[in-house]
C-alpha cells in the first residue's frame, strides 16, 4: 500500500495500483477516506507550525495545505515528521501546532490531549499496489485482500476492497500540484 500522491513519482513507475480499501470505521463511500485537521490546545492558528507526515501524502500533507488555503492562512512554517504517529507526537510535545491525520489512523493512534478542528474533503483511499511485472493477476490479489478483510478486517475498520487504477488518483495528484 502507498500514499496516493506516490503514484505519480519516479520511484513508483514500476508499480500498479489495483485495489483500495473499503473503510467502514468512518463515514465515507467505498474506496474513499478523509483526514482530520487536528491541533494541540492553545495552538497558534494564525501563523501555525504545520507538521506533515511526508510530502507525497494526501492525508498528512495535501489535506492540511488545502485546509490552510480554505482558511486563508498563508503564513505558516512546515516540517516533516515521517508518519502520522510522529506528527501527533510533535503536536503533544508542542513542536508543532496543527496537522492532518488520516481519520482511520486517528482511531488507532495515541491522540490524547489533541483536538479535532475539522475534516478534509474525501479523497480516494491509499491504494494497494503490485509490481508492474507481477505474474499474479490483479483480480486474484483483489479477491484475496477482499476475503482477508471480510474475515479479519472489522477490528481495523476495513471490510473489503474495490478495484482501482492509476487514473482514479490523477485528479487528487493534479490538485496537489497546485499547492
Amino acid at each position: 500500500q502507498c500514499c496516493s500522491l506516490d503514484l505519480f513519482q519516479a520511484h513508483t513507475r514500476n508499480v500498479v495500483p489495483f485495489a483500495a480499501p473499503v473503510i467502514t470505521a468512518i463515514d465515507v463511500s467505498p474506496g474513499s477516506y478523509f483526514s482530520y485537521i487536528v491541533a494541540r490546545p492553545s495552538a497558534d492558528l494564525h501563523t501555525p507550525r504545520v507538521i506533515i507526515n511526508n510530502r507525497f501524502s494526501y492525508s498528512g500533507h495535501a489535506a492540511i495545505k488545502f485546509w490552510l488555503q480554505q482558511q486563508k492562512v498563508s503564513d505558516y512554517t512546515l516540517a516533516e515528521s515521517g508518519s502520522h504517529a510522529q506528527s501527533l507526537e510533535a503536536l503533544r510535545e508542542q513542536r508543532a501546532d496543527i496537522a492532518a491525520i488520516d481519520a482511520l489512523s486517528w482511531q488507532h493512534l495515541d491522540t490524547h490531549g489533541l483536538n479535532i478542528l475539522d475534516a478534509s474533503d474525501p479523497a480516494p483511499a491509499p491504494p494497494f499496489i503490485m509490481g508492474r511485472q507481477s505474474t499474479v493477476p490483479a483480480e486474484a490479489l483483489t479477491q484475496a485482500l477482499d476475503q482477508a478483510f471480510e474475515r479479519h478486517g472489522h477490528s481495523l475498520g476495513v471490510t473489503g476492497v474495490i478495484p482501482v487504477s492509476r487514473s482514479d488518483y490523477r485528479s487528487v495528484a493534479e490538485h496537489a500540484q497546485t499547492l
